[in-house]
């Protein structure tokens, strides 16, 4: 598909230009796909005066050009693909590279690999496996939890003796809910998902936690007893929306969840009763993401695009419309 815009409204459209291939005359940029199962960053092409959009080719992060090659990622793979530049096309098939690429979104920490045009590529490898650590505030190392593993998303009991955590399963890739015990340092599997378990969250008291899985379509949440007795049991029925928890209230009345919809990000509230219902916190035109509960539960930190940029605000919670920006150049993941 091709589409000529004014410069200035490319720019609009386009904020996060990624790189300049030789020659200056045209940049690529990132654009979701419009469907919302499609995940991949699609690469396009701008040619200056007139800006001329031109889909390239698809990629999890940024993409450049080495020499006479088109570099992206695929899936943690790095590819080469040949490239011809004065058309804006791919001409061959893609050459790995390397595997294993790290590769956190784009806007967290940037794209995992750099390229110029004499050829040169550097690029930042991971392993599957992972070693969880515990530091102090001035970055001295103070211990380490024995063995590795493809750990994720890890949660701090109430009682500081506990770690919930996500780990992958190397023989299925699908991701199972552990508990370790940081006193003995031993693992317990607290769930093995057939459809997945992510982002687990303690209770106040711990004695449940709150997950993710996929088992309803979608991303639902769910809770269960944190010694892994009983069923889970759905926080929210019916709902096949996108759903990611934030944070649980320190008085263990309300969760607040992030909920994806029509390309979308808001943030609700649901309060645990016999029948629980969601209300929304949240809901605007922008991206509201990364809420947090502060310790009296009057208000919530979250981190919103309002702005044009990240930025981290307070709103009261219930939302009386009062809120304040914390972050004045860019903010992220507030607590």
């Amino acid at each position: 598909m091709t589409a000529t815009r004014d410069w200035t409204q490319v720019k609009q459209l386009f904020h996060d230009a990624l790189e300049l291939p030789p020659g200056g005359r045209t940049a690529f940029v990132k654009a979701r796909a419009a469907s919302p199962e499609v995940f991949d960053e699609v690469m396009s092409l701008l040619q200056a005066q007139p800006a001329e959009t031109r889909r390239v080719s698809a990629s999890e992060a940024n993409a450049g050009v080495a020499g006479r090659y088109l570099i992206s990622l695929n899936k943690g793979v790095l590819v080469a693909q040949p490239y011809d530049s004065n058309r804006a096309r791919v001409t061959g098939s893609p050459i790995e590279i390397a595997d294993r690429l790290a590769s956190d979104p784009p806007a967290r920490s940037g794209g995992p690999f750099a390229v110029n045009g004499s050829g040169v590529i550097a690029y930042r490898s991971a392993s599957p496996d992972s070693r969880l650590l515990w530091f102090d505030r001035w970055g001295r190392q103070l211990d380490a939890f024995p063995g590795a593993g493809d750990w994720h998303h890890p949660r701090l009991s109430p009682d500081e003796k506990s770690l919930a955590i996500e780990k992958t399963d190397p023989s299925t890739g699908r991701h199972t809910l552990w508990i370790l015990d940081l006193l003995r340092g031993t693992t317990s599997r607290l769930i093995a998902d057939p459809f997945g378990a992510h982002y687990p969250l303690w209770s106040p008291k711990g004695e449940r936690i709150v997950f993710a899985s996929n088992r309803l379509g979608g991303l639902s949440l769910f809770v269960m007893r944190s010694d892994g007795s009983g069923n889970p049991e759905p926080v929210l029925p019916g709902e096949k929306a996108f759903t990611y928890i934030a944070d649980w209230s320190h008085d263990g009345q309300f969760l607040l969840y992030q909920i994806e919809r029509s390309g979308n990000t808001d943030l609700a509230v649901v309060r645990l009763a016999a029948d629980p219902q969601p209300e929304k916190f949240l809901d605007s035109p922008a991206l509201e993401v990364q809420g947090q509960f502060s310790p009296d539960g009057k208000w919530i930190a979250y981190t919103s695009d309002e702005s044009g940029s990240p930025e981290v605000y307070v709103r009261h919670f219930p939302d009386t419309g009062v809120k304040r920006q914390i972050s004045t150049r860019g903010g992220a993941q507030g607590r």
